[in-house]
């Protein structure tokens, strides 16, 4: 299997936010859905109350989405949610009652990137955009520790009223350092496991004069998630009632993840799933007709503490069930559905869908010139079949295409061919 890891090339950041199409430099207009390019680090408000301080001035309410810059300070309101989409495509999700302040925005002469910031309360869901290079270059400070993440990394980092910072790596490997005894300790936190830190102490982990520390706890699994299984050339992209996103943006072809603890994978086969833990009241499923299109089929299915729960009870009252539908989507038209889910009964259903009506949902930026592509992306893991097309062009003959798995008979008669091992002849 295989997760949404896209490597990046910084040419602009793409902001879906309000009504229509308009071209600025910094600052863009209010959330809903239509597209602006800046070129710095930019503020998106989710939900709610959001504010950003500036240095020598005070607190101020976000109205427009806004660009950020070092020593910036941005704090959201209870239920109040943002997004900082930073120059390399990389984002920082910001919950209610958080506060984070911009350490570092470099851009490196090699092409890398040196972005940290420092947070002082609440909780964040961190993306770390792949770079060509390989390095970290990006990293969350609080008073207890120092978390630095590898592109491809997701992780959340949490500070409770007692100044506790949880740090939980979702999709890769995240090294966290801590000064303990007057010395800095590494301490690698592998996917779905978490450290637990306070100013000077680790916990769990135990240290005694002499010893290193013992490895990270694995990171208990939410009550309940909701599992999105998709069957079919289609790409998804996920809303939640919260404005947050996470799969591949219809209108940008990249791939963003607004939902904490949220993750896109591809198994064997090409089955694609997303696991959301802790699910809110209403989500809306985008579904985007990809590599000629064809037929789908969409399961919804509830699991509790790790464990598919459709049919059984879950403590005194029934759990989320199965749920699924089929549909057909031509290649580029977006199907929309709606994924109830009732928490008093825990129960959900889905389905069935329709044609998107106008722009697809949820807010954001996102970087263009990304090299992949949803197309790449579904092709390399199994979900299309890798093709190569002439172009009739000596520098270069071939194209690799995505092709529905129903469709490459057809697309043989038209004179293209398998990608040996997904790559076409130079």
């Amino acid at each position: 299997m295989s997760s949404a890891a896209l490597p990046t090339q910084t040419l602009a950041i793409l902001v879906i936010s309000a009504a229509t199409v308009v071209g600025v430099q910094q600052d863009v207009i209010q959330p809903s859905s239509g597209f602006a390019l800046v070129r710095d680090s930019t503020l998106v408000v989710l939900q709610g109350r959001v504010e950003i301080q500036e240095p020598g001035k005070g607190f101020a309410q976000v109205t427009r989405n806004t660009r950020v810059a070092v020593k910036d300070s941005v704090r959201t309101g209870p239920d109040s949610m943002a997004v900082i989409t930073y120059f390399d495509g990389s984002t920082t999700e910001i919950e209610p009652d958080t506060t984070i302040q911009i350490s570092r925005l470099d851009k490196r002469p090699d092409g890398g990137r040196d972005i940290s910031f420092r947070q002082e309360a609440g909780e964040t869901w961190n993306r770390v955009e792949n770079l060509s290079d390989g390095t970290r270059g990006f990293e969350t400070t609080t008073a207890a520790s120092v978390a630095l993440a590898h592109g491809g990394s997701e992780y959340r980092v949490r500070l409770d009223a007692s100044k506790q910072t949880v740090i939980e790596a979702v999709t890769d490997t995240v090294v966290v350092e801590a000064l303990l005894n007057g010395q800095v300790v590494d301490v690698p936190v592998d996917p779905g496991f978490r450290t637990l830190m306070y100013v000077g102490k680790i916990v769990p982990l135990v240290v005694d004069p002499g010893q290193s520390p013992l490895g990270p706890e694995p990171a208990p699994p939410a009550p309940v998630s909701l599992r999105i299984d998709i069957d079919g050339p289609v790409a998804p992209w996920v809303t939640d009632s919260r404005n947050r996103s996470v799969g591949f943006q219809p209108r940008t072809d990249v791939y963003a993840s607004q939902i904490p603890g949220a993750r896109y994978v591809v198994m064997n086969g090409g089955r694609q799933v997303l696991d959301l833990p802790d699910p809110v009241d209403r989500y809306t499923l985008v579904l985007n007709g990809r590599g000629g299109g064809g037929a789908y089929t969409v399961t919804a299915t509830a699991i509790a503490k790790g464990q598919a729960a459709d049919g059984r009870s879950f403590g005194l009252v029934s759990v989320l069930r199965n749920a699924s539908y089929t549909g057909n989507a031509g290649d580029g038209q977006s199907h929309q559905s709606v994924v109830n889910v009732d928490a008093s009964s825990f129960s959900t259903n889905i389905g069935p869908s329709s044609p998107l009506p106008g722009r697809p949902p949820g807010s954001g930026a996102y970087v263009s010139g990304q090299k992949g592509r949803t197309n790449n992306v579904l092709t390399d893991s199994g979900v299309l079949v890798a093709m190569c097309r002439p172009t009739g062009n000596t520098r270069g003959p071939y194209d690799r295409i995505g092709v529905a798995s129903d469709r490459v008979q057809a697309r043989v008669a038209l004179g293209e061919f398998l990608a040996t091992g997904g790559v076409c002849p130079s």
